[in-house]
């Protein structure tokens, strides 16, 4: 028969067991929230793709403005004007 901890120790663990088991759940519930927000941003950044390829400006001669070559890069895409 394996050894049984007394009373008060055995209280004390089930206790840090109930403890640990609530900050995880906390920490489970604020990755859930900086997902939720990663996949909003994910969207976001889409969506800016999307329009920054649409926009009559930008052609594939060279950059429109020198402000949105920073933004290209950013987004992963060329920024250029019609010539």
């Amino acid at each position: 028969m394996p050894d049984v901890p007394p009373a008060g120790e055995l209280a004390a663990l089930r206790a840090r067991v109930a403890e640990l088991e609530e900050r995880l759940a906390a920490r489970d519930a604020q990755l859930e929230a900086a997902q939720a927000r990663l996949a909003e941003l994910a969207e976001q950044i889409e969506e800016l793709r999307r329009r920054l390829g649409r926009d009559p400006l930008l052609t594939e001669q060279g950059p429109v403005f020198p402000q949105l070559d920073r933004l290209a890069m950013a987004l992963g895409c060329t920024v250029t004007a019609r010539g």
